[in-house]
């Protein structure tokens, strides 16, 4: 265990506030529809998405709103943020004129049936709340595609977070890491702080 690894989750990364039923199959899906398309270096380009949902997520999903929640999300809502009473109204006007406003910024063409496919019998290899985002541009060319995972309590990882044990040490930015208890102790003492200061300290930079 690398140094301060135990340290790289906040808090607020186990307690999250967003829309039900699920988080693992709500918060999650919301979140990587809407991370997907903000980490695209070439979204200008994009005139379509297409979002495979596999496994527990096409199984169960219509019943959990999965589907709400990914269209949400490529229309760039938040689960902390987004009024849960404007949800069902915005999801009907998406499948009735069959277009989506990505990040509420480009309107592009959107039949729910043919770019949101829910696989029943299908899975990706790492878990089994997976969804491929694929994006391609006006002549059909694919720009990018990404496997995510919902993995439970909101959290989500993509296939690069699974390749790696543990997070980059410039991802760790706590000014006090520890992963023991007696580490903690230590750096209580050394710094002649109380274990609630020293992890608001944690808490404050994560």
């Amino acid at each position: 265990m690398s140094k301060g690894e135990g340290m790289y989750y906040s808090v607020f990364n186990l307690f999250k506030i967003g829309v039900g039923p699920s988080s693992s199959h709500t918060v999650g899906p919301m979140i990587a529809a809407k991370e997907f398309l903000v980490a695209l270096n070439n979204f200008d380009l994009v005139s379509e998405v297409k979002v495979d949902v596999y496994g527990s997520l096409a199984l169960t999903g219509f019943g959990h709103a999965t589907d709400k929640a990914i269209l949400m999300g490529l229309e760039g809502y938040e689960p902390a943020t987004i009024d849960p009473a404007m949800i069902d109204d915005r999801c009907d006007e998406i499948r009735s004129s069959q277009k989506i406003k990505l990040l509420n910024e480009k309107e592009i063409n959107f039949v729910t049936a043919e770019h949101m496919p829910f696989h029943m019998e299908g899975l990706l290899p790492h878990h089994s709340n997976g969804m491929t985002y694929t994006a391609f541009d006006a002549a059909g060319k694919e720009l990018a595609r990404e496997n995510y995972y919902s993995v439970g309590g909101g959290a989500v990882m993509n296939e690069a977070d699974f390749g790696r044990n543990t997070p980059p040490a410039e991802e760790i930015p706590v000014p006090y890491p520890f992963n023991t208890g007696d580490e903690l102790l230590e750096l209580c003492e050394k710094n002649k702080l109380s274990i609630a200061e020293l992890m608001w300290a944690n808490e404050k930079a994560l």
